[in-house]
Parts: C-alpha cells; structure tokens; sequence
C-alpha cells in the first residue's frame, strides 16, 4: 500500500485534474490540500479491499466453498490451516494445483487481514473449521460475528481481539455459539463494559474458557494469541 501510495502522489497532478476526480486545480502544499489527496487514497483502498471480498459463486461451485473460502482469505491478507496438515497457508499463488474438494479448512489465522462482510459469505457451506482468531482485523465489526452462525456447529476455538468496530451487542450474540470451548477477548475500545460482556458469556456459555484480558486479568491483552 506504501507503494501504491507513492506512484499515486507521484501522479497526483494529472490524477487530480482529469474530470473523474476534481476540477482543474494547482497542488500546494497546505494542510487542507494534503487531508484531500489523502482522501483520495483512502478511497482507493477501501474500494480495491472490496474487491478482494467479493464473491464468485461460480468459481465456489466449481472448486467447493472450502477451496474458495482459502482463496478469498490469502488474497485479504489472512492465512489457513487443512484438516490434517500442520502448516499454514499464507501465499495465494502456493495454494494446491488440484484435488480442491479433498483439502478442509481447520483453522483460520485473519489478524490484519482486510475482510468485510461482504467476504464471510465465504464461510457458508464450510464444515470443518474448529478454530479461527481475528485480531487487528480493521473492517471486522458486530455484523461479521453473526456471519460466523455458518460454522457454528464445528467452531470450538474463536479469538476476537483489537477489532475496533466491535460493540458490547456483537459480543453478546457470541452467546448462541454454544459448541466454544475456549473464548478470547482483549482490547476491544467500543466496548464500554466489558465486565458485563463476561459476565453474560460465562452465564450463556458454561463450558466454554472465557479470558476477557481487562477483566480477567490475563496477559491476553497485551500480546496477540495465534498458531501461525
């Protein structure tokens, strides 16, 4: 993106003058100038990062939703785990050549990654993922945590961690998930109370290990928890 970010400051003049953007202007260097080009780049990512996370049915009805769920996480920049298979998938391009519909997703690693929600429709049709960790996730908010009823039924291990779109509600909803096992929360800043959250999630889900780092006291709140 830093690369991005110089070619298009690069070209900021003709970029700026062409009709699809702005008026014909002189670039300076004032304050009001550069939050305006910043904008522009910050549009820019938002689109290209939606269409990391669009859905092509046909492509999943070809190679199976777990194979097409791999590839749309690799390109949001998070990484999975085969049933079976101990190492991590991390680069699109090493993904398996063939026998797509006989690799299973187990665990999935989506810290900074840039998926939206338009992107967990990915998740329908998966039967296999156990675990799965959002941490920085910038796009991840209430709304994606009610995508995850998908994988309900196989989802044992979930960590939610500085996502800063995600509320009390949405960590509320986590207490349907009745099959996790283990349960980490930690630096959530639209969280207003999160004694209260653990204290509905240990109600609703007995036996689930609920560690909610401001509350519980864990060092979950100072490092990031993952496989990979």
């Amino acid at each position: 993106m830093a690369h991005l970010a110089k070619i298009l400051f690069r070209h900021k003049s003709s970029i700026l003058n062409s009709q699809k953007f702005l008026p014909s202007t002189k670039l300076g260097n004032s304050v009001s100038e550069i939050k305006s080009w910043t904008s522009v780049g910050g549009a820019w990512e938002n689109w290209n990062n939606s269409v990391m996370n669009k859905v092509d049915h046909h492509r999943i009805s070809v190679v199976g939703p777990d194979r097409g769920c791999a590839e749309w996480l690799l390109k949001c920049g998070a990484k999975v785990k085969w049933k079976g298979l101990s190492h991590w998938e991390k680069d699109y391009n090493l993904l398996p050549g063939g026998n797509f519909k006989n690799y299973k997703i187990e665990e999935i690693d989506a810290t900074n990654s840039i998926i939206m929600n338009e992107g967990m429709v990915h998740l329908r049709g998966l039967k296999d993922v156990n675990k799965i960790i959002f941490h920085e996730c910038k796009y991840f908010n209430d709304e994606s945590i009610v995508y995850l009823t998908w994988i309900k039924k196989s989802l044992q291990h979930l960590q939610i961690s500085k996502c800063e779109h995600v509320t009390a509600e949405g960590l509320n909803g986590l207490s349907a998930y009745k099959n996790l096992k283990t349960l980490k929360l930690f630096q959530l800043s639209k969280v207003k109370s999160p004694e209260n959250c653990y204290k509905l999630l240990t109600k609703e889900l007995p036996d689930c290990d609920i560690e909610y780092g401001e509350v519980t006291g864990s060092d979950q709140s100072t490092k990031q928890q993952n496989g990979g």
